[in-house]
């Protein structure tokens, strides 16, 4: 945990403990991963600082700048996992080599469980196979992470490791 300090304005300064994740143990988790898709999923949420919401909302379809390797978040409140953005600002991020590589590797070999759907990420099995993730798979995928790796985490703090470290 780190110490934040609020913006000092009109307001009184207060202290907060902020839950973050360093690299380290990033890259324990990704290594802990048993998929392809799970190893993204962590990839795009450190270098991106999307909310899990967010990250779920990609369409892979319409999203995505396969030129320019770039994700753009646009606002839907109607998706079929429920997964959106929290304010209605839409904005573009740039992702790096390797993830986008991963990226491509990705769509190519889970070509038949993507082909029904336009999101970025699908249930890979039971009765769900094929369809768009929701936020609670994600949370199950972090458990079974964490108790595999010893590792305390969840999607929130790569969006503090975003904020605090790039």
């Amino acid at each position: 945990k780190k110490n934040v300090k609020t913006f000092k304005g009109y307001l009184p300064e207060n202290t907060r403990k902020a839950k973050s994740i360093e690299q380290d143990n990033i890259l324990a988790l990704i290594q802990a991963c048993t998929s392809k898709r799970d190893k993204l999923l962590l990839l795009l949420l450190g270098e991106t600082g999307l909310r899990i919401g967010e990250l779920l909302a990609v369409q892979y379809t319409k999203d995505i700048d396969y030129e320019n390797h770039k994700i753009f978040v646009h606002y839907r409140r109607n998706n079929e996992n429920h997964a959106h953005q929290k304010y209605a600002e839409e904005r573009g991020l740039l992702i790096s080599q390797s993830t986008f590589d991963l990226l491509q590797i990705y769509l190519a070999e889970y070509a038949d469980l993507l082909k029904n759907t336009d999101f970025l990420f699908v249930s890979e099995s039971g009765p769900t196979i094929g369809q768009p993730l929701c936020v609670s798979s994600v949370y199950s995928m972090f458990d079974s992470l964490c108790k595999k790796s010893g590792i305390k985490a969840n999607p929130h703090m790569f969006r503090h490791y975003f904020a605090n470290e790039r």
